[in-house]
């Protein structure tokens, strides 16, 4: 695991955010988003402490190209994130990497 940014500092939540989850404990909440298109912001897991006042992101874990979905494991130490990479794309229209 890799440790969060200092929660002085307020982050904005990535463009397009998808899906929420709430860790077991209630005290983050872990959105999957797309960045703004721009060419300079990633997809992103925006992690957003709920017990701050006010709530506020303290951390981005830039993930794969157009994340889909997230879930996080019963007991809290594991997230599992859901990126398309173009695979939505038919068969003759695939990228090449």
């Amino acid at each position: 695991m890799r440790p969060l940014l200092p929660r002085a500092k307020n982050y904005p939540p990535t463009a397009s955010p998808y899906r929420v989850v709430i860790t077991p404990d209630g005290e983050l909440a872990l959105t999957a988003g797309q960045g703004y298109g721009n060419g300079i912001d990633r997809d992103a897991i925006t992690v957003i402490d709920l017990k701050s006042k006010p709530m506020r992101t303290i951390d981005y874990i830039p993930i794969g190209t157009v994340p889909e979905s997230i879930e996080i494991s019963p007991d809290g130490k594991l997230l599992a994130a859901v990126v398309m990479n173009g695979s939505n794309l038919a068969s003759h229209e695939s990228k090449s990497h």
